[in-house]
């Protein structure tokens, strides 16, 4: 199923490996897709999930709370690299979390890990700042 829908991805800046063309169209949705497992199956099931799978890094648990992490913050990315597994009161801590912030100064663009997670969100926040108060806002002081 996963080497099916590899080559149709497309790979961001980021690193993110993007299935958005399996993205239902409804605007403003922070979306995982799903894929339907084929034959014999009848139910679909969360893309990232076949992804943690297909590499060996999914663990079937008990614990009903346990979801799959997106690192880099992007809801259609199936990068193994991406992915973790944990529980959901973690994976909601990610939420607003800046993560890496790259800032763009006269010398040149420097970046600095915020991220308090383990492991570290690789979501990485874009800054221009014009005044200090600005970068202040950006990395939460």
């Amino acid at each position: 199923m996963i080497q099916r829908v590899l080559p149709k991805c497309e790979t961001n800046k980021y690193g993110c490996k993007l299935v958005q063309h399996l993205v239902p169209p409804r605007s403003g949705k922070n979306i995982t897709p799903q894929v339907h497992l084929g034959d014999g199956f009848n139910k679909k099931e969360r893309i990232t999930k076949v992804a943690m799978i297909a590499v060996e890094r999914y663990a079937p648990s008990e614990e009903k709370n346990l979801q799959i992490s997106h690192l880099c913050h992007n809801a259609t990315c199936i990068n193994t690299d991406h992915l973790v597994q944990e529980s959901a009161e973690i994976n909601n801590s990610r939420k607003n979390c800046v993560g890496i912030v790259e800032i763009q100064l006269p010398t040149g663009i420097q970046r600095g890990q915020v991220c308090t997670h383990q492991p570290p969100c690789k979501k990485i926040t874009e800054c221009n700042p014009t005044t200090n108060d600005d970068l202040s806002y950006v990395l939460g002081k």
